[in-house]
């Protein structure tokens, strides 16, 4: 999904011919002299830059000096005559000529403003933002007044040449001297050979484009490669000797950018070789993890990227929205491979989900402009003031809107040469339940948009969570692809003047196609000349939809590897140099892939030595040349609180014998308590040691020679260097890798060193309760090979080893409850092998001896406790491989199996009862492994029944846990379920008779796969239930219920490497909030302190 690669190229326009002179008082002087001035304060005098007969330009700077700074505080200039016409100027450039030599040069010189264009009745204005430099004594600089064109000006000239006027400075003592030179300049207006201009080429499409060529009566026909362009009808330039075709690029194919003008009879009238390839990379190469020395350390939950060159200098920066309320970012180019954070400087303030950031020239000034997409917010508009920094004219430039947007895409639906856009619409914010609307927004000309859905947008609702514009059938304007959540994909037809055709299906077998289509790109995949479309799904398989012509596409799924691959984005390019797309595959719960393509359109993963990931959570892929040597790197977008990634191409080589570090997951954490974390590298080996800040890193784990992971000490401020020292390496050494960060408020604080000590690994569950009497809640372990562990509650929130009678059971679940009626918590063990077990609580913190239960005599996976039978005393259920076994209660007699022939065979893992149909029993639902979530309603005796068609049928989930509890506030019980592998958490809304629907994204945005457990509870104290889910791997997640949704809240938990199989609510510290236990089963289990309340 998101942005294709763009690529930003500047061209120069040179210089029209130009007499600068005096015209004023002051210490200017015509015919090449110039006076030297030392000045507090300094105005220049008007100048008349003279453009030959068709026009002038009158002009004047305002430069004052304090100290050593030099500031621009006013540039006004008026425009006489009409050459500015059809130059289309976009600005004058005020450059510092770095080497002195007179002429601009993009790759040296820096642009220190633009002197930007306004059109008014009087004529056009040209204007100047304020400048502050600060001038180093000894160090001149000259200053340089350059054009810089529109797309239309392609050929003509402003020739520089030696003694153009310029502004010299030179700070001498602590104070600028500025030097006013005014002299003449030759040259002539004219048009060479065939000239190309594009401010950016987006592989996909969109991008505006102008084509200058000596000769252009008789072009019918414009191609790039064996595709149409859509060209405006083109005008004369200024000099009458050539023609300018304006254009909206459409999707490039790999290789070099070459146009071709035809004639109505095929005829060939003039060929342009623009020197450009498109989508390249330089051969066979490896892709180097450059995250820690490249990218700002930086956590923010980033979900999509996009690339544009906002400040003009020529180098694509970074835009980055963040989700749930975090500031969007932008990384800033600094050239090399090096980027800077830019967000807080360059961007409005905004606390809002947004999900996409696009870059377009929506008032058409020849800067960057962004539209953001907003889940469930208004849409924004950002105009650039000309350097970067972004000004919000949503207010006035947007209609309103209140739209669940994931995305947004922009491109000349109605061909009238500016830049219009439309939104995909997940679900009717007025109805959750249902789909969005896709809207379109037209450009008025001026930057200002309407929605023009009506009547150019079928109205039909879709789930809609990526679009695409290109032009599938070479008509010449652009179509829109769809790609939709659990619904078919769908194309939009576009009639050339931004009316769209009702959708038509695109696979053979539409309606059986409703995976979650997360991402599409579009190109040439198989080399047929026509567009294909690579389709992303997050649940199933990845596919491809071959363009058979005629807007006709064939579903293909074995032009990829088998199998899921829980894609979040997909993008296309040239990465190997064969001519030919590769694709990338942006995957959450599994590393993302690259794939090489044969030529044919069939795919493979390329090479582990040329690229490999971690587990990343991966939302987004932008492929774009990051640091300037013309191949093509990577950037990833992670999401989960975690740093997001960049690899750079470089030569193919041996692999690495050296120790490296690429990684520190999570990169911050708080002052207060240490910090697990998890240093990625390669070549460590036993012994190896990690200091962070001076402070060495306790309890050191070394996983894999790609892996370890340990706790930073408590205790720290700001952002402290990482050095490793492996055995037989050089020590290495990385700066500022990790940031001592004070949490948000409300945040909960790891407080496990502090409290719990070292754990083993291999924990399956946790159970808490008062078992001493106390009246604070202590721990049972449920471990998966030593059994179960204790731990007793002492005040202060502080615990203490207990113990347990022994056992020769492995604990799959552990649960704590009074099945005997005398008021003293006993434990329940569902083992991984062998019958249950009882332990009997002697209300001291210990047990009797364990007592094994009649039932499933395999093991189990999980006990659920409850009145099944209403005689006032807790029966048992247990979840085992087969049908779920029920003990009966029956007091001193013990418990006896209650047979039932409703239980159905399945892999059960997890169990909930609740009263689901309000009959005043307690039902069962069971998740299972690999099967469908079932309801069991009680007959009121413990007698069940299965009531079939109860949750809607979702193949291939792998739910190892469900909770129960009444989530939307209206009387019933709803469900939550965790799923494992490349399932999504899901949430389940009931009736109140037995009957779910699952919750629309709306209400509940589901966390990715592997999940372990999900537990509801009152964590912020407002009265309604919670949701926390515990996963395997990745990052935890919690979920508050508010404004009708359960919205996640991102930097409320501490980052973990994941491995948590179980999780608790309790009142620890007796302050009144639930704190979270977890059950470590790859690291040692956690608490997690909740600072609602101190105590």
């Amino acid at each position: 999904m998101r942005v294709p690669p763009m690529l930003r190229a500047r061209f120069l326009l040179p210089l029209f011919p130009l007499l600068l002179a005096s015209c004023g008082s002051g210490g200017g002087s015509g015919g090449g002299s110039s006076n030297l001035l030392t000045v507090q304060s300094l105005p220049l005098p008007t100048t008349l830059l003279k453009a030959d007969a068709r026009g002038a330009l009158l002009g004047s700077f305002f430069l004052e000096a304090r100290g050593a700074t030099l500031r621009l505080r006013e540039f006004r200039a008026e425009v006489q005559g009409s050459f500015g016409k059809r130059l289309h100027l976009r600005n004058l450039l005020l450059v510092w000529d770095r080497d002195a030599d007179q002429r601009y040069d993009p790759k040296r010189d820096l642009v220190l403003a633009r002197l930007g264009i306004e059109q008014s009745k009087q004529g056009t204005l040209l204007r100047g933002p304020k400048l502050s430099r600060r001038l180093l004594p000894g160090k001149p600089e000259r200053w340089l007044l350059v054009g810089d064109p529109g797309p239309g000006a392609m050929g003509a000239s402003l020739s520089l040449s030696p003694g153009f006027g310029s502004v010299a400075a030179e700070g001498r003592g602590g104070r600028p001297r500025v030097v006013f030179a005014a002299a003449r300049a030759g040259g002539s207006l004219r048009v060479e050979a065939p000239v190309f201009r594009a401010d950016f080429l987006a592989e996909s499409g969109g991008s505006r484009a102008a084509l200058l060529a000596p000769r252009g009566l008789g072009v019918t026909r414009l191609l790039v490669g064996a595709r149409t362009v859509a060209f405006e009808p083109p005008f004369a330039s200024a000099d009458k000797k050539g023609f300018v075709f304006p254009m909206l690029l459409p999707p490039l194919p790999p290789g070099p950018l070459v146009f071709r003008g035809l004639d109505a009879k095929g005829k060939e009238l003039f060929r342009v070789d623009t020197g450009r390839r498109i989508g390249a990379g330089k051969g066979p190469a490896r892709f180097v993890d450059a995250s820690l020395t490249s990218l700002p350390r930086s956590h923010s939950f980033s979900q999509d990227a996009s690339v544009a060159d906002l400040d003009g200098d020529g180098l694509p920066d970074i835009l980055l929205p963040s989700y749930a309320g975090q500031r969007d970012r932008i990384l800033r180019n600094l050239g090399g491979g090096r980027f800077e954070e830019k967000g807080a400087a360059w961007l409005p303030a905004l606390e809002a989900d947004t999900v996409h950031i696009e870059p377009l020239d929506a008032d058409g000034d020849g800067d960057i402009d962004l539209a953001l997409a907003v889940e469930g917010g208004q849409n924004r508009l950002y105009l650039n003031q000309g350097d970067g920094r972004m000004k919000d004219v949503t207010a006035r430039s947007m209609p309103a809107d209140g739209d669940f947007s994931e995305d947004l895409r922009a491109a000349d639906v109605d061909g009238d040469g500016d830049m219009d856009f439309a939104t995909a619409n997940l679900v009717d914010p007025k109805d959750p339940r249902k789909g969005g609307r896709v809207r379109l927004y037209l450009n008025q000309g001026n930057g200002r948009f309407v929605d023009g859905s009506a009547g150019r947008i079928p109205p039909q609702p879709t789930r809609t969570y990526d679009l695409e514009f290109a032009d599938f059938d070479g008509d010449g304007d652009v179509d829109l692809f769809l790609a939709n959540y659990g619904e078919p994909c769908l194309l939009l037809e576009n009639d050339g003047r931004g009316r769209f055709a009702p959708p038509s299906l695109l696979a053979l077998a539409p309606t059986t196609d409703r995976g979650f289509h997360t991402s599409a790109a579009v190109g040439d995949l198989d080399g047929d000349g026509d567009l294909d479309v690579l389709v992303g799904t997050f649940q199933g398989q990845s596919f491809v939809l071959r363009n058979r012509g005629g807007l006709r596409f064939a579903e293909d799924r074995t032009r990829l590897p088998a199998g899921e691959m829980s894609t979040y984005d997909v993008a296309l390019a040239d990465l190997d140099g064969d001519g030919d797309l590769d694709a990338f595959f942006a995957n959450s719960n599994n590393p993302s892939v690259l794939m090489e393509n044969d030529g044919k359109g069939n795919f493979k993963p390329f090479p582990k030595e040329a690229f490999s990931s971690p587990d990343d959570k991966a939302y987004d892929i932008e492929i774009f040349d990051a640091d300037g040597d013309g191949a093509l790197d990577l950037f990833v977008a992670v999401w989960g609180d975690r740093q997001d990634a960049l690899y750079l191409a470089r030569p193919k080589t041996p692999p690495q014998s050296a120790a490296r570090v690429l990684r520190v997951e999570p990169n911050y954490g708080p002052p207060s308590v240490p910090t697990y974390v998890t240093i990625r590298g390669a070549n460590f080996v036993k012994g190896t040691q990690v200091w962070v800040g001076g402070r060495p890193l306790t309890g050191i784990s070394l996983w894999n020679s790609s892996t370890l992971n340990g706790w930073i000490p408590a205790g720290g401020s700001g952002e402290a260097d990482l050095t490793v020292l492996v055995p037989g390496h050089p020590k290495i050494r990385v700066p500022a890798a990790f940031g001592y960060e004070v949490p948000p408020k409300g945040a909960f604080l790891d407080v496990t060193p502090l409290v719990l000590g070292a754990e083993p690994k291999s924990t399956a569950s946790v159970a808490a309760g008062d078992l001493d009497g106390d009246g604070l809640p202590d721990l049972v372990f449920g471990d998966g090979s030593l059994g179960a562990r204790l731990r007793l509650s002492v005040p202060k929130g502080l615990m203490r080893k207990g113990s347990l009678p022994q056992m020769s059971a492995s604990a799959n679940e552990v649960e704590l409850a009074d099945v005997n009626g005398d008021k003293k918590l006993d434990l329940l063990i569902a083992p991984g092998a062998g019958a249950p077990l009882l332990l009997l609580g002697k209300g001291d913190g210990s047990f009797e001896k364990p007592l094994r239960l009649p039932g499933p005599k395999n093991g189990s996976e999980e006990v659920a406790v409850g009145d099944l039978d209403g005689d006032g005393d807790l029966d048992l259920v247990f979840a085992t491989d087969g049908p779920e076994v029920v003990l009966r209660n029956e007091g001193k007699k013990g418990f006896r199996v209650l047979p039932s022939a409703a239980f159905v065979d399945d892999d059960s893992r997890g169990l909930a009862l609740g009263d689901i149909d309000g009959d005043g029993d307690l039902d069962l639902v069971v998740s299972n492994f690999k099967q469908p979530l079932r309801l069991y309603l009680n007959g009121g005796k413990g007698i069940f029944r299965e009531q079939k068609g109860a949750f809607p049928l979702r193949r291939g989930d792998q739910s190892y846990s469900v909770a129960l509890a009444d989530v939307d506030g209206d009387g019933d019980l709803d469900a939550a379920i965790a799923n494992g592998g490349a399932q999504v958490n899901r949430l389940f809304l009931g009736d109140g008779k037995g009957r779910f629907v699952e919750a629309p994204l709306g209400v509940f945005r589901p966390s990715l796969g592997g999940g372990a457990q999900v537990i509801f509870g009152d964590v912020d104290l407002d009265g309604d239930p919670d949701l926390f889910s515990s996963h395997f791997w990745g990052s935890n997640h919690l979920y508050l219920w508010k404004d009708g949704r359960l919205s996640e809240k991102p930097g409320m938990l501490p980052t973990t490497a994941g491995g948590f199989a179980g999780a608790v609510f309790t009142d620890l510290d007796a302050d009144g909030d639930l704190d979270l236990v977890l059950a470590g089963f790859w690291g040692g289990s956690r608490i997690w302190k909740n600072p609602l309340r101190q105590p």
